[in-house]
């Protein structure tokens, strides 16, 4: 009781300075609610004659074995970066960030948030990328498994709190893709959310980055189909037409080279590092745009007059044979157009050129090169008949 009376008439920061640096356990949590009222209240002092060795034994307190004295210390430098100049901590910063990343991997759920509480502190106090740039190399390759955990919804608090323009993730999203393949579950499934979060914040940028990474086939389709959702249900921070604006914004004669106008099938010229950045999220989050206009170019009007690919320059044609079914097939070269025994339906016509068909966004029929059967039919039915 004496000493819990000896605390609550302390008036000013250093008054506390020999419980805090006591190795006691019981002097520390005994003066834990004092020193806690003191910094709460903006009218007292924070006056210490020794204050690097007072903020070291706060550091002790969170590097030390006692959960409650650990959690206690959190909140106290959480507390002590309210009241004090942000130069006087400065000197700090590095010692705190690497104790309390530590304690990111604590059993106990209240320390993990005490520490959670303080690196945010600091990252208010300072910046966010300030904090980062420490806690990346602690954390998404430590050995302890919470840590790499809790570290990822440090993240997403950071995202919520200060928005993905204050932290450079272009350096932490290949940390976080290598967690999708994390030996621990727990690892694993956070770095799943951790993505998606930033994808939130961020846009298609983050698609096209992730699908650079060593993640398996699995992981990323299921990645991408988390992404869809987060856009069908109108969860996205980032405005989903910015992967449109920049297509939008695309230098022209990367856009005429990507389309052919002279072609019905997509033309991909051969991209330098920086255009294939431009182009690769056009191609996911625009994916539908530019199904639509293949279908465009496919259907476009016909010619109203073909010439044979045979013999272009003195106009021969060449005769088609009417299979059972399916396509017709073209002839390797003119036969004959006069009916015989193996041949009874042949009937001569003018050759059709098909449309060329990429592999790119085309599937069946078109995808093999087939004749639009609407064309195919119009020109066998005006083919005259021979008798």
């Amino acid at each position: 009781m004496a000493e819990i009376s000896s605390t609550a008439v302390n008036k000013t920061l250093g008054d506390f300075y020999q419980s805090v640096t006591s190795k006691e356990p019981s002097v520390r949590l005994e003066c834990f609610s004092a020193l806690e009222s003191l910094l709460s209240d903006s009218e007292t002092s924070v006056d210490c004659d020794d204050l690097p060795g007072f903020i070291n034994g706060l550091i002790k307190w969170i590097e030390g074995s006692n959960f409650r004295i650990a959690a206690n210390g959190l909140r106290t430098l959480e507390l002590l970066l309210d009241r004090l100049d942000s130069n006087e901590f400065g000197h700090y910063v590095e010692q705190v960030t690497s104790a309390t990343v530590d304690r990111l991997g604590d059993a106990k759920d209240q320390v993990r948030e005490a520490a959670s509480n303080l690196l945010i502190k600091l990252m208010t106090t300072y910046t966010p990328q300030r904090i980062w740039d420490l806690i990346q190399p602690l954390a998404f390759d430590s050995k302890q498994f919470r840590i790499k955990e809790e570290s990822q919804r440090v993240l997403i608090r950071s995202l919520e709190e200060f928005g993905a323009s204050t932290i450079q993730l272009s350096k932490l999203v290949p940390l976080i893709s290598k967690l999708i393949s994390d030996s621990n579950g727990a690892v694993r499934q956070q770095a799943v959310d951790t993505l998606v979060e930033i994808y939130r914040h961020v846009g298609e940028k983050v698609r096209s980055d992730i699908a650079k990474r060593d993640i398996p086939e699995a992981k990323l389709k299921q990645l991408y189909e988390k992404f869809d959702d987060v856009i069908a249900s109108g969860r996205m921070i980032a405005k989903v037409s910015d992967a449109t604006d920049d297509a939008e914004a695309m230098d022209s004669s990367l856009f005429e080279r990507f389309f052919d106008p002279t072609s019905t099938h997509f033309q991909l010229p051969t991209l330098n590092e920086e255009e294939n950045d431009e182009v690769y999220p056009l191609l996911h989050i625009e994916f539908y745009r530019l199904n639509k206009t293949r279908q465009l170019l496919i259907a476009r009007p016909k010619p109203t007059t073909t010439r044979s690919r045979l013999n272009s320059d003195s106009s021969t044609t060449s005769t088609r044979s009417r299979p059972s079914g399916g396509v017709p097939a073209r002839s390797a070269a003119p036969v004959s157009a006069v009916s015989s025994p193996n041949n009874p339906r042949a009937r001569s016509s003018s050759s059709i050129s098909r449309p060329y068909a990429s592999t790119l966004f085309t599937t069946g029929a078109v995808a093999s090169g087939a004749v639009d059967e609407a064309i195919f039919e119009e020109a066998f039915n005006s083919s005259p008949a021979i008798s």
